[in-house]
């Protein structure tokens, strides 16, 4: 029962100052970019398949045909498995040239290879392999 309280408390305690991720500066963020050759809605599937995959998260993305692109914002979830407020990192695809595609993520997690972007990229790549298999 203490177990739970204390996990109650501390989620109360750390949502209470998270900053949403609408409101993160840039310079708040670690950032990472790559160039994966695939249009940006394959992409936008493959990165869809990877959080859908390995979870983790609670993503939200939204596909823009009419600009060839794509946008996810990524939360951490609650104690109850649901979005949070905290943001953990935010995910633009934009197509740059015939069957290439820009991706650039920003994430509040520095040397996390999972959060950090690292492993976000091989999603967009198709690779959904685990990152210590590599």
């Amino acid at each position: 029962m203490r177990r739970i309280i204390l996990i109650v408390v501390l989620s109360l305690f750390f949502a209470g100052c998270a900053t949403p991720i609408g409101q993160l500066k840039k310079s708040d963020l670690h950032w990472k970019e790559g160039v994966v050759a695939a249009r940006y809605d394959e992409v936008y599937l493959r990165l869809s398949d990877g959080f859908r995959k390995w979870g983790g998260a609670v993503v939200e993305g939204t596909l823009y045909a009419d600009k060839k692109a794509g946008h996810f914002d990524i939360y951490m979830k609650n104690i109850l498995g649901g979005r949070s407020n905290i943001g953990a990192a935010t995910i633009d695809i934009t197509q740059i040239a015939d069957g290439n595609t820009k991706v650039i993520i920003g994430s509040i997690f520095g040397k996390n290879e999972r959060w950090n972007g690292v492993w976000w990229i091989r999603f967009a790549q198709g690779d959904f392999s685990p990152l210590d298999s590599q």
